[in-house]
């Protein structure tokens, strides 16, 4: 058995309680206290989490809590995300590693896209949401309305879904 310091996703929650003590740092008077204690000490009961899952011999418990503890939502309107989204989909695929599924935004850009692109553009970017959607574990429905969508437009798509062909001129 490692370390639990030797886990990733230690260090997932160790850069988390760096980053919000960096950003406590730069907080009003009025939130640094509560707020920005609250914000750090739930940082702090994530790493004990961590740490007494990877020690405990029944690990099922401590990882039911982390669980639980992290359904945080964040207002996309008010934080830049690329870095916390890294670390979401890190800590989710450490936790639920059998689990892949595609983002329902990179989803509709690719039903969006073969509505509207155009040439060899389309071709293209085509198959590459197909080779993107083909990697998530239940993403025949999405490939389906994607081939649907490429099928009006006059593309044939082969059987399993995974590849356009251009078209005959």
């Amino acid at each position: 058995m490692a370390l639990h310091t030797q886990l990733p996703i230690y260090k997932v929650t160790y850069d988390l309680l760096a980053l919000i003590t960096k950003l406590t740092a730069s907080m009003p008077r009025d939130f640094k206290r509560s707020l920005g204690d609250d914000l750090r000490n739930e940082c702090v009961r994530l790493s004990i989490l961590v740490y007494r899952a990877n020690s405990a011999r029944n690990k099922v418990p401590h990882l039911a809590e982390l669980l639980e503890r992290l359904h945080v939502h964040i207002n996309p309107r008010k934080t830049i995300l690329q870095p916390v989204a890294r670390g979401i989909d890190f800590v989710g695929q450490v936790i639920k590693p059998w689990s892949h599924t595609t983002r329902r935004r990179s989803y509709r850009q690719a039903i969006e896209r073969g509505a509207h692109l155009d040439g060899d553009a389309l071709f293209e970017t085509a198959n590459s949401y197909f080779g993107l959607l083909g990697q998530a574990t239940h993403s025949h429905h999405d490939r389906a309305r994607l081939a649907n969508v490429l099928r009006r437009r006059g593309y044939s798509i082969n059987h399993n879904m995974t590849k356009t062909f251009r078209r005959g001129v």
